[in-house]
């Protein structure tokens, strides 16, 4: 971890973060405290979160539609992301922490704390059967 300064800006943004429920994006955030803070720029917001992250406070994802947001420190999970409806679903970390496991096992060192699996939720593989059907 690091040993940057946690400024007012680190706060402040660390707080909307745990504030908000679920993952948020940098607009998000951006929006919430641009009227307690008009000097606020989005590049500011970024190089914060980014500080943020390095020093541990947050994680950092890409769900398929740009980066998102979470406080660190609740229980840690990952996510199933579907590309037909977006649909995220959390999927607890005993599901593949065995597999981390064995990466560390063959040597290698995982760096991250979040893992995204893109595919199809049933209710898409649903509807697409049906239109495969229809044809």
């Amino acid at each position: 971890m690091s040993t940057m300064r946690m400024t007012i800006q680190r706060r402040k943004i660390l707080a909307t973060v745990q504030g908000l429920p679920g993952h948020v994006s940098a607009e998000t955030i951006y929006h919430r405290l641009k009227p307690e803070m008009p000097e606020l720029s989005p590049s500011t917001v970024y190089r914060n979160l980014k500080a943020l992250a390095d020093m541990g406070r947050v994680s950092v994802t890409d769900m398929g539609q740009g980066w998102v947001f979470e406080a660190v420190g609740g229980t840690p999970h990952h996510h199933l992301v579907c590309l037909g409806c977006g649909e995220v679903e959390d999927l607890s970390d005993s599901a593949v922490r065995p597999f981390f496991d064995q990466l560390e096992r063959r040597g290698f060192h995982v760096a991250t704390n979040h893992l995204c699996i893109y595919g199809y939720c049933s209710s898409c593989q649903e509807k697409a059967g049906a239109q495969e059907a229809a044809r």
